[in-house]
């Protein structure tokens, strides 16, 4: 394989998503982000993708070295807790389902702190920084 990758970021277009992409693109890589929201600041190219579908997940990561999964609903309050999650759980399972099924040979799944109770409401803030695993939920 050769240095330059190309690789699929979803959610390319959130905060840490958009500087995933601007990394990837300055080191070289062919970057495809999938997101459901335009970048504010373009890096690599946007492809408009609802993460839950496969059959528009698919034909890029035929295409791919690598997926980044970045991509789901960070906001607590953009519905009920039942369709956050449910949203959030079937981003998850086809992104990584499609990348097993693509042959995709390297990918990197990513949580969020509110897995960790951090920068939800109420705001619960962490004993040290930076928490990692070890954290407890």
């Amino acid at each position: 394989m050769s240095s330059k990758l190309r690789i699929a970021v979803t959610g390319g277009s959130g905060n840490i998503g958009q500087r995933l992409c601007e990394a990837l693109v300055a080191r070289g890589d062919e970057v495809f982000n999938l997101d459901r929201k335009s970048p504010r600041r373009p890096a690599g190219k946007f492809i408009f993708c609802d993460l839950r579908r496969r059959e528009l997940v698919q034909p890029i990561f035929d295409q791919v070295d690598a997926v980044c999964l970045l991509g789901e609903f960070t906001n607590p309050k953009a519905s009920t807790p039942e369709d956050v999650y449910a949203t959030n759980t079937a981003i998850g399972s086809t992104v990584l389902q499609t990348a097993v099924d693509a042959k995709v040979k390297r990918i990197m799944d990513t949580s969020t702190c509110q897995t960790y109770g951090y920068w939800h409401w109420p705001v619960t803030r962490p004993d040290a920084l930076p928490f990692d695993e070890s954290a407890p939920l």
